[in-house]
């Protein structure tokens, strides 16, 4: 295969490989961005992924509702996002696999980058226009907090 996307061979998986990037770039759906929305739904990487490898590819979208994540604060997420209907529940951590059915129709999500600001909210998100065709597995964190590093 030429387009790079190879798995690297491990020893112990040879068969299996993971990549961890941002939901704006695991979607296996195309996705509109919220800064470029003109563009109309745009190719991911995820997306190339699902197109090469079916469903063996696996995408899974982690989330959080609010927190502290040491140099800023994360506000609530507006009400019509995912962030804010996987975050309606009071448990602390949970789990959707979306490949059972369910949660079918159009999702907007914040995206949270290296350099996030919050009143960027509204243009900075990813949109889908089916939430299952682009994510198999969502886990969502109710509420996050800074990194404590572990001491030897």
């Amino acid at each position: 295969m030429s387009d790079g996307l190879d798995p690297p061979q491990r020893q112990s998986h040879p068969d299996r490989s993971l990549a961890a990037f941002g939901i704006a770039h695991t979607s296996a759906a195309p996705a509109t961005l919220g800064l470029a929305p003109q563009r109309g739904p745009q190719p991911t990487v995820g997306s190339v992924l699902r197109d090469h490898y079916g469903t063996r590819y696996v995408s899974v979208a982690i989330g959080f509702h609010h927190g502290d994540l040491g140099a800023v604060t994360v506000p609530e997420p507006a009400s019509d996002w995912l962030d804010a209907r996987l975050g309606a529940t009071d448990q602390p951590a949970h789990w959707l696999d979306l490949r059972d059915g369910g949660w079918d129709g159009p999702m907007k999500a914040r995206v949270i980058s290296g350099v996030y600001d919050p009143s960027r909210d509204a243009a900075e998100h990813l949109a889908v226009a089916s939430l299952p065709a682009a994510f198999d597995v969502l886990v969502h964190l109710r509420q996050v907090s800074p990194v404590h590093w572990l001491t030897a």
